[in-house]
């Protein structure tokens, strides 16, 4: 099929200075990480903590929605509310953002990653998160329907996980700089519909390879670390649209109104997929090891440029509401 032209102009509300973790630099008006709610849950004698906001406003109670974010690996979960800005859009759009913190830093996304607290100590995370969803899902009286998960790099990969593991508890699933591990990719058997699934993935991500392959993470001057396998971006939305019973798909180029960008951008979509599913991804041909449209994780160095050509949390904001929007008209 032919590459067609998608205006999403209309999803960029502002554009986001560039801005180093380490660099002298005032950071934007931002619903900062002392505005939340610091909270836990014991799972397996473990004392879990998580970040919590709620923009639920009593007159939209019929819109609520709940969102679960995922650092990515030796991250922290403040850093998710710097990184996304989501909280700025609680209110709005009638949130519940959790941000839950991994042990040791990290997800047990089923690589076996050396060195990793999780990984090593066989932590269960799906059962944290799952127990989490549960016990939120019940004190904000929101529906599995409005629960929805994103992660970025090893919290991406715990998301797709999970898309195989947690049906009953989240109804879509977001991976930015992570696509599905081999491990996950080869014991996903059942079809664990209907859900939706969006991945976000940069052609020169340095770490998590686009084609797939070995994942190799930075360890200073020393050798990278081995750090499992992946399967390709392209394979891993394949694997979805095959899971979701998708009769066809597309490929479209997103319009670059701000004639900024280093490259070009993508998005495969699936068609006629089985109880509405939305299958997506977003193929950012210059894209490296980032949350794009976001603040720096880390350095532009270490993990490439700020993309300013596709803000990730409008992005990951739209597809939940049109997943949301899909279940209600159709009563799925």
């Amino acid at each position: 099929m032919g590459t067609t032209t998608l205006n999403l102009g209309k999803f960029f509300r502002f554009l986001i200075l560039p801005f180093l973790w380490n660099a002298c630099k005032s950071l934007p008006n931002f619903i900062p990480p002392q505005q939340h709610l610091v909270e836990s849950i014991e799972v397996d004698g473990h004392a879990r903590k998580y970040y919590l906001y709620n923009g639920i406003e009593k007159t939209q109670s019929n819109s609520k929605k709940l969102i679960f974010v995922l650092h990515g690996g030796g991250g922290k979960a403040e850093g998710m509310i710097y990184l996304t800005r989501l909280s700025d859009y609680a209110k709005i759009q009638n949130l519940v953002l959790v941000y839950p913190q991994g042990l040791g830093d990290r997800w047990n996304d089923g690589r076996d990653v050396p060195n990793s607290f999780p990984d090593q100590n066989r932590n269960d995370d799906s059962k944290f998160l799952k127990a989490l969803a549960r016990e939120l899902q019940e004190r904000f009286q929101i529906t599995r329907d409005e629960t929805h998960i994103v992660g970025l790099s090893n919290g991406g990969f715990m998301s797709m996980r999970l898309a195989c593991e947690s049906n009953p508890w989240f109804q879509s699933y977001f991976a930015v700089a992570a696509t599905i591990s081999e491990s996950t990719f080869k014991n996903c058997n059942k079809a664990p519909a209907p859900i939706s699934v969006s991945i976000v993935m940069g052609e020169k991500d340095a770490i998590v390879p686009f084609l797939g392959g070995d994942i190799f993470l930075p360890s200073g001057n020393a050798e990278p670390i081995k750090a499992g396998r992946s399967v390709g971006a392209l394979a891993a939305f394949q694997f979805w649209l095959k899971k979701q019973n998708c009769l066809a798909s597309e490929k479209i180029e997103v319009e670059d109104k701000k004639q900024r960008k280093k490259g070009r951008i993508f998005l495969h979509r699936g068609l006629h997929c089985e109880n509405q599913s939305i299958v997506r991804l977003y193929q950012i041909t210059e894209g490296q090891h980032i949350w794009p449209g976001g603040f720096y994780y880390k350095s532009e160095y270490q993990y490439g440029y700020l993309s300013d050509d596709l803000d990730t949390t409008i992005i990951l904001l739209e597809f939940i509401q049109s997943s949301n929007e899909f279940r209600k008209r159709e009563g799925v």
